[in-house]
């Protein structure tokens, strides 16, 4: 878990060098209506008559630190108070005392009376309702915590800081779902305020998010995860994330895995063996023979273990097979009266990475109909960005909607991204 971002407070908040006295019995009543204004910095605070000798007291006794005529002092002080500022700056003397003493206890009882006076600044309000819910926080009294956390987040409504720390306090309490949204909330804060997003604020919102079954936002943070932060291993997490969380047919589904290959996303001796047996029984040898191929070239499979030998012999004999039937299927398809014949030949010629002609029969498909064009414009956006035609393949995957909509657009990040 994450660590609560701290907020600083003023390391002293005394009433330095100030003088603080009661009236003289003769001087004028003007003169103790003038004596009441107190000058702090840029602020005036208007001091009761009552409070001022307790008060200049209670102010020598925190100088000298002299801990018995502090507390008899501050008692006054406090029993004479008048108004919100008379208690706000005996609260501030009182914090003055508890740092130099390292009284915790202290210190949060001075901060909620600063708080409390209702004179502490709109400046001041949220790094004490921060030190509030640090301290909370540290002491496991998360109810708490949120609750100060809350009051920071309605002065500042934008703070990343303040809204990440809220999800770790959510999260603390069992709120799982208000947590998410709070670590969210940070994200487009940060985004909006062009401010970088930590790479852990994405992966806390995913797994939060996928812990919830709230697939919108779980999807949302994955693709803006992959878009500031697309590694090869964020690809495999975040497809692997994506496919256990988005159930696809079994087109798309191949779709994925096939961007899962693009990206450097394959990287175990499992799927690649899970995809070559599914390509082999939808007749895509070509493919299947490939990936093994490639998947043996960089370790990930060994052509030693007798499964991974048999689908590659299987997949070597169907391919040389086929591979030569492919030429007359292309005359079928320009022939045809549909798509069909073409959209099928476009696979096979992709899978024997023949990207050019695959996009070609793909084209055909499209121009002669009776297929399904979102999948038709998917393959033929995979076939083009693989062929690095970059322009033509963003204009066939913006043309797919519905289910395969998010895909095309996972496809699109992967070829902006490619180096």
């Amino acid at each position: 878990m994450k660590s609560i971002s701290t907020f600083a407070l003023a390391a002293s908040l005394a009433i330095a060098s100030l003088a603080i006295a009661a009236p003289a019995d003769a001087q004028k009543k003007k003169e103790q209506k003038q004596a009441a204004g107190v000058t702090i910095g840029d602020r005036t605070f208007n001091l009761s008559n009552e409070v001022r000798p307790s008060l200049s007291e209670l102010q020598k006794a925190v100088v000298a630190g002299d801990a018995a005529a502090y507390a008899t002092h501050l008692a006054a002080a406090q029993a004479a108070a008048k108004n919100s500022d008379d208690r706000y700056l005996i609260a501030r003397l009182q914090f003055d005392y508890t740092r130099k003493t390292a009284d915790q206890a202290g210190q949060t009882a001075a901060i909620e009376a600063m708080i409390a006076s209702g004179s502490a600044s709109a400046t001041e309000l949220p790094s004490l309702h921060g030190a509030l819910a640090e301290a909370a926080y540290k002491a496991n009294q998360f109810d708490k915590a949120e609750r100060h956390y809350l009051e920071m987040s309605k002065l500042q409504p934008n703070n990343p800081d303040v809204l990440s720390n809220l999800a770790i306090v959510r999260n603390r309490q069992g709120k799982s779902a208000e947590s998410v949204q709070s670590l969210s909330a940070a994200i487009d804060a940060r985004t909006a305020a062009g401010q970088p997003i930590p790479e852990d604020y994405y992966r806390r919102v995913i797994a939060q998010a996928s812990k919830a079954k709230d697939i919108p936002l779980a999807t949302k943070t994955t693709y803006n995860w992959l878009a500031a932060f697309p590694t090869q291993k964020n690809w495999a997490d975040a497809l692997q994330t994506h496919r256990a969380l988005v159930p696809l047919d079994d087109a798309a589904e191949l779709d994925r895995f096939r961007l899962m290959r693009a990206a450097g996303a394959l990287r175990d001796e499992r799927s690649h063996t899970e995809i070559a047996r599914y390509l082999l029984q939808k007749g895509m040898s070509g493919e299947a023979k490939s990936l093994l191929e490639e998947g043996a070239s960089k370790n990930f499979v060994s052509r030693t273990n007798p499964a991974v030998r048999d689908l590659l012999n299987q997949a070597t004999t169907r391919a040389n097979a086929d591979r030569p039937t492919l030429a007359g299927s292309e005359s079928k398809a320009n022939a045809a009266a549909n798509g069909r014949i073409a959209a099928n030949t476009g696979d096979a010629y992709m899978g024997y990475q023949e990207y050019a002609k695959a996009a070609a029969m793909y084209r055909t498909a499209l121009s002669k109909g009776s297929v399904d064009a979102n999948l038709v414009n998917t393959r033929l956006g995979m076939s083009l960005a693989l062929a690095g035609d970059k322009a033509g393949a963003k204009t066939a995957f913006s043309a797919v909607t519905g289910p395969r909509a998010e895909l095309a657009r996972y496809w699109m990040l992967w070829l902006d991204k490619r180096a």
